[in-house]
This record gives structure tokens, sequence and C-alpha cells, in this order.
């Protein structure tokens, strides 16, 4: 019985007080932010990065053109240069272009690294979001429109007629 009491008084104990919550969901918001904004700067470096080596490997705009007239051979049109056929190139321009080529590449496979922890961490915040509240999240998302499991706690007394609610 001792013990019982005990337990109830740690349930009703108070662990934060207001200014401590309101701080932890300043710094909630701000990590999800910096998160999200992390994320599209990634997702950025791996478009960008993936354009260029486009360019350097089978000459596709928007720098194919340019990287086709760098390293084609002399006497060969830019516009017929083929990928991987390495008698059109001029060897010194293809080495070249290859050197600006390799740290490109890299940074393109660590974003991608990045992108698929972030993915991950994503996913694994939805289904955990989902578990906890009882789901309707991505439904929600999908549909806009979420069931709740009892009455909101910013509902008002008197709600409205479900005849105002035809339309939506």
């Amino acid at each position: 019985m001792k013990h019982e009491a005990v337990m109830t008084d740690l349930k009703s104990y108070p662990v934060w007080d207001l200014p401590t919550r309101c701080c932890h969901k300043i710094n909630v918001i701000c990590v999800l932010t910096l998160f999200v904004v992390g994320l599209l700067l990634v997702m950025i470096v791996q478009a960008s990065t993936g354009l260029l080596l486009a360019g350097t490997d089978l000459y596709f705009p928007p720098f194919g053109a340019w990287i086709a007239q760098w390293i084609a051979a002399p006497g060969i049109d830019p516009a017929t240069l083929l990928p991987y056929s390495p008698e059109m190139y001029d060897k010194a321009a293809y080495t070249d272009m290859r050197a600006l080529r390799s740290p490109v590449a890299e940074v393109h496979l660590y974003a991608f690294y990045l992108l698929a922890v972030g993915i991950l961490i994503h996913i694994c915040g939805v289904v955990i979001t989902e578990l906890r509240e009882g789901g309707g999240l991505t439904s929600a998302m999908i549909s806009g429109r979420k069931v709740l499991q009892g009455t909101p706690v910013d509902a008002v007394d008197s709600a409205p007629d479900a005849a105002d609610h035809k339309g939506l």
C-alpha cells in the first residue's frame, strides 16, 4: 500500500514548469526546422552535382555542351561526341575534366548517403508519431481530414450543424 501511494505522488509531480516547457517546444521546433532545411539543402546539392556529372559523363544539358566543347579532339564536332569514346577526346582536356569531376562525384556520393539517412530518420519519425498519436497522420495529409478519438481539446461547446459542412 505504501508503494502505491508513492507511485500516485510521482504521477502528479510536475516535472517541468511553464518556461521550461516553452523553451523545450521552441528547441524542438528549431531542430525540426533545421532538419527539414538540411534535407532540402542536401537535395539541392544532390541535384546540382548530378547535373554536372550528367554533363561530364553523357554530355547532357545544362553542362554537357560546355564539357563536350572542352574535351573534343581537334577536328571533332562537339555535337557528335559520344560518351565513353576516348578516340574522340583530347587526352589532356579529358584528364583535366576528370580532375574536375572527381570531387563532384564524391560530394554527390556523400550527399546520397546523407539523403538516405535523412529519409530513414523521417520515415521513423512518421511511424513513431503514428504509433504515439493513434494514427491518422499520413491519411490526414492525403485526405485533408483527421478522425479524432474524442472531443478535441480546443472544441467549442456549441458545434455547428452538420448541414453547414456539407460542402467540405
